[in-house]
Order: C-alpha cells, then structure tokens, then sequence
C-alpha cells in the first residue's frame, strides 16, 4: 500500500511537472508568434520570419494555424514559397493529413504552376472527402487551370451527377446550389469556344 501511495504521488508530480512545462513553451512560442507580426507590421520581413520560425520550434503542441500562419509568412514576407512548402509538409508529417494545410499546399503549387504536384496533393483532399462534389470541382479547376479542358470536363460532370443524385433536402441547400451554379458557370466557360484572331488587311482606298 505504501509503495502504491509513493508511486501515486510521484506520477502526478511528474504529470504537474509535464504540465507547466508544456504550458511554459506555448507561452514562449506565443510571445515569439506576437513579436513576429509585430516585425512584420514594421516591415522588418527578415527578422520577422526568424521570429516565425522560433515560434513553431519551440511550440510543444503546434496547432495547424500555427503552421498555416508560418507558412504565409514564408509566402508573403519572404516570397519564398518552396520553403512555405516545407513547413506545410512538416506540418502534414507531424499532424497528419489536414484539410487546411493540404488545401493551402494546393494553392501554392498552383501559384509556382506546378499542376502536376497540386493535383498530387489534391487526390489525398479528394480521397477522403466526405463530400467528394466539392472537390470534384476543385479538381476540375485545377486541369483547367492546367489547360488539360478535356479531362476538367469530366470532373465537372461528375460532380454535377453527384449533386442531382442527392435527396432533394441536400440539393436545395444553399451551398449545393451554389456549387451547382459554379459547375455550371465553369462549364459554360470551358465550352465556350475560342475566338479567332481575324487578320484584317485594309484596303486602300482610290485617291490615297
């Protein structure tokens, strides 16, 4: 009895300790986080993206918009979207697939017009979608995007078929019809068929 007491004690001292240690490093990455936007505010872009850093070392429990924030950072400070990247994907490494970061991870290749990474990093987002029509929309732009207007189409079909197949309730949300109508626009615009430059020779009129 007495060795399980002193054990019992000696646990949740340790679990206390753990505690106020965890506590005391989200404070410390709270206080870097702060100073960083206070850098970036002053246009100190450097020294803020160092501030940045610090504060995402040194967070225990780093929160996906600690990552997200980070990562900006990168992007719109540093111009530097191959390291903005990488934090995403240490972020993806350490907490698992998240929505949120793959969907700005997306969004980045698509600015560096890397299609074929954004649509490798879009399959996981679709694989496990819940609601798969949204991003089979979000697919079908990005091969639009990527002048690929064939294989966009089908996308877009598909999530349309997918809308229509749903319970009335469901399709007559005012998200489902908002996504119906941009499908829809989207559709419009890759079937609409290009213009022909015209080269019009002009003539020359008598007496000139």
């Amino acid at each position: 009895m007495l060795l399980t007491f002193f054990f019992l004690v000696s646990l949740d001292v340790a679990m206390n300790s753990a505690s106020r240690a965890i506590a005391s490093t989200e404070a410390l990455s709270t206080e870097h986080l702060l100073k960083a936007r206070q850098l970036a505010e002053r246009g100190k872009r450097r020294e803020a993206l160092v501030q940045f850093m610090v504060a995402l070392e040194v967070a225990e429990r780093p929160a996906p918009d600690l990552y997200m924030e980070v990562a900006k950072a990168h992007a719109d400070l540093g111009k530097d979207l191959a390291k903005a990247l990488s934090v995403l994907d240490a972020g993806l490494s350490r907490l698992g697939n998240v929505n949120s970061l793959q969907d700005m991870a997306v969004a980045f290749e698509l600015k560096r017009r890397h299609y074929t990474l954004a649509l490798q990093r879009q399959q996981s987002l679709l694989d496990t979608a819940k609601h798969k029509e949204t991003r089979l929309f979000q697919r079908g732009k990005i091969l639009a995007q990527a002048g690929r207007r064939r294989e966009a189409r089908a996308f877009y079909r598909e999530a349309l078929a997918l809308l229509d197949s749903q319970p009335d309730e469901q399709r007559q949300t005012v998200a489902a019809l908002a996504l119906k109508k941009s499908i829809k626009e989207q559709l419009r615009l890759i079937d609409k068929p290009k213009k022909n430059k015209a080269t019009t020779k002009s003539t020359p009129q008598p007496g000139k």
